[in-house]
């Protein structure tokens, strides 16, 4: 897409270095420009955002893509914890719709924003739940693909954190990361073997199911359609041998389906 930064899908944050205490004024003056009129000043749904970087002594001004940014952000810990809870807060408040950075790379926009986030404060699970429900579940990418995996590699598990991976499984964004990839390579299982006997741990995806959408549930043989896909995965592999003997139910996870197939049974 072409641009210029006249158009009013086009956001440019003076950045007058890139230290920790000017960066995190620039992101405060970015929440401060996040309105209802965001959506409506996409092009296509998409919107785009740089900060810019003053020239040195005969140099140009340096241009920094959103993603270059707060990918630099990431790592620079507690202090930007509050202003990328306000961008994010914000983001949340004032729009309805996903919208995209980039949409050739499947990148919402805030995304990078949002992992940084996940690195510094992985505790605020509410607003991640809040920010997933605004990314596009058939196309976007890095919210799934590294937050979400950010925010459930931190062990052990609470309650908050295990409902957080049964609401994200069961929104199911297929085109990034499948069901079996999320049970076995995010950590839900390992924490819920850890925390939970089976027939707990299906009690909470039921309690999860009886509490979000019936379209995530509607028809399930197992309360929420995302696990019928997760046990046909498993009877996949265990018929062709994919994965090894790592692809094979432990009994653990046999108990939890069976568990699982019990209670909806109940609830007909």
């Amino acid at each position: 897409m072409r641009f210029s930064e006249e158009d009013e899908y086009v956001i440019v944050i003076p950045l007058e270095s890139e230290s920790d205490e000017h960066c995190i004024d620039a992101i405060k003056t970015l929440a401060s420009r996040v309105d209802d009129s965001l959506a409506s000043r996409a092009c296509g749904g998409e919107f785009k955002v740089f900060f810019r970087l003053p020239g040195g002594a005969g140099q140009e001004p340096q241009t920094l893509s959103e993603k270059m940014f707060f990918q630099a952000v990431a790592d620079r810990g507690p202090p930007f914890r509050g202003s990328l809870e306000s961008l994010i807060e914000r983001y949340c408040d004032h729009v309805v719709e996903h919208l995209y950075s980039d949409p050739d790379e499947a990148e919402g926009l805030f995304a990078f924003a949002a992992f940084a986030l996940a690195r510094i404060a992985p505790e605020q699970l509410e607003l991640f739940d809040r920010f997933g429900d605004l990314c596009d579940q058939e196309h976007e990418h890095v919210y799934a693909r590294h937050t979400v995996r950010e925010l459930l590699s931190v062990s052990p598990y609470n309650e908050a954190r295990h409902e957080f991976a049964i609401k994200f499984m069961a929104k199911e964004f297929y085109n990034s990361v499948d069901e079996y990839d999320v049970w076995r390579g995010y950590g839900v299982f390992d924490n819920a073997k850890n925390t939970h006997s089976p027939a707990a741990y299906a009690r909470l995806v039921h309690s999860v199911a009886d509490n979000i959408s019936p379209d995530y549930s509607e028809n399930s043989r197992l309360g929420l359609i995302a696990f019928d896909y997760l046990e046909e995965a498993f009877e996949s592999f265990e018929r062709n041998g994919r994965h090894g003997a790592a692809g094979f139910r432990t009994p653990w996870e046999r108990e939890f389906f069976a568990n699982l197939r019990d209670l909806s049974l109940e609830k007909q």
